[in-house]
């Protein structure tokens, strides 16, 4: 499918956004009629302070991915004349783009509730959290390894004779880190944002009907839901960098980092910074579940925002001394369908299959 990708990665080379195992991946899911897993937003582009710093919700959309093009970005070839000649003859992608993005924003326009889903959302911070558990259990297991090379003498019966090359230092293992907590939190995220969505589902089958003021309350809730995903303190030692889910690594340029505060902390070693943050993304985690409950619980009852008010009140709080709502693991996902975008053909007569947006979940059969 080349030239037809939607992706939140720009400005790195193609080559290393994607492997040819998940691109022939991705075909398959689309090819079943289901939805594509999509990158994570890191930086090096425009939405860089309106996501993590701001925390606005961010889409970045663009296409790529014909190999020919490959070395051309930031290279003396990059200009307006090798564009229109070989990048983009005719604009062809640049008025289907064009048209991409303006379906997107009638879509949500014209939305008379705010077309947003949560399950993959928390199904995407679960393998986030899967990552950091595996994260702890490998510096463990490599500390022990290189405890007992050390220990049998390894490295000096394969070094050198001629070259004198001490070996490695020993390093301390990795204390337990108890994920208990935030395991159980993602556990609940999961369950509220299926609920949510099953709500969501009803009102747009036609079995659930609200009146247009609840229908105001409950996207007011829903356009909230990314800036609980930041706090004013910031990341630790790069307080602009605010959002709690996404951030470019210290060491990896663009490169994203999710669950940046504790995985950085993590990866350098530094455990007491790292249980510092396992207890306000616990609990600001469970109060950024409540809008979502909240809606849910009082659709069913057909009241869905009188709940909902009560549960905005309690989430919306300020954050204590301990608490930040930077850490609230919750936010959504437009949920684009095929009749929304029309399924439009690009002009290689590939169609469009991927979607990347700020919450690094899934697209909704695009």
């Amino acid at each position: 499918m080349p030239g037809c990708w939607w992706t939140a990665t720009r400005g790195i080379p193609a080559t290393k956004k994607r492997s040819p195992t998940r691109k022939c991946a991705n075909a398959k899911l689309a090819a079943a009629g289901g939805d594509l897993p999509i990158a994570a937003l890191g930086s090096g582009s425009d939405y860089t302070p309106f996501l993590q710093h701001l925390g606005v919700t961010t889409l970045s959309i663009e296409y790529h991915g014909e190999d020919d093009q490959l070395g051309v970005y930031h290279s003396n070839y990059d200009s307006f004349d090798h564009y229109v000649r070989f990048g983009d003859p005719g604009f062809a992608y640049g008025v289907t783009e064009a048209q991409t993005v303006g379906h997107i924003v009638l879509r949500m326009a014209d939305a008379e509730l705010l077309p947003l889903q949560f399950a993959a959302f928390a199904d995407t911070v679960a393998s986030y959290l899967q990552e950091l558990h595996k994260l702890v259990d490998d510096e463990r297991g490599n500390a022990a390894e290189l405890g007992r090379l050390l220990d049998q003498n390894a490295f000096g019966l394969a070094a050198d004779p001629t070259r004198v090359v001490l070996p490695p230092q020993r390093e301390t293992a990795a204390p337990v880190v108890d994920f208990t907590p935030l395991d159980a939190v993602a556990a609940r995220l999961k369950r509220s944002a299926q609920a949510y969505d099953e709500a969501y589902a009803q009102v747009l089958a036609g079995d659930l009907k609200l009146t247009a003021a609840q229908r105001r309350q409950v996207n007011s809730l829903l356009q909230g839901m990314e800036q609980r995903l930041t706090d004013a303190r910031g990341l630790p030692g790069r307080e602009w960098f605010r959002h709690f889910v996404y951030a470019p690594g210290r060491l990896t340029g663009y490169g994203v980092k999710t669950l940046p505060a504790v995985r950085e902390a993590l990866d350098a070693g530094r455990w007491d910074e790292a249980n510092q943050y396992f207890g306000p993304h616990r609990r600001s985690a469970g109060e950024l579940l409540r809008p979502a409950r909240g809606a849910h619980r009082a659709a069913e009852a057909r009241q869905p925002l009188a709940a909902a008010r009560c549960e905005a009140r309690t989430a919306s709080r300020p954050p204590t001394r301990h608490e930040t709502s930077g850490s609230q693991l919750a936010n959504s996902c437009p949920a684009m369908s095929r009749k929304d975008l029309n399924s439009r053909a690009l002009p290689d007569g590939s169609r469009m299959k991927r979607v990347d947006c700020s919450p690094g979940v899934f697209t909704n059969r695009v």
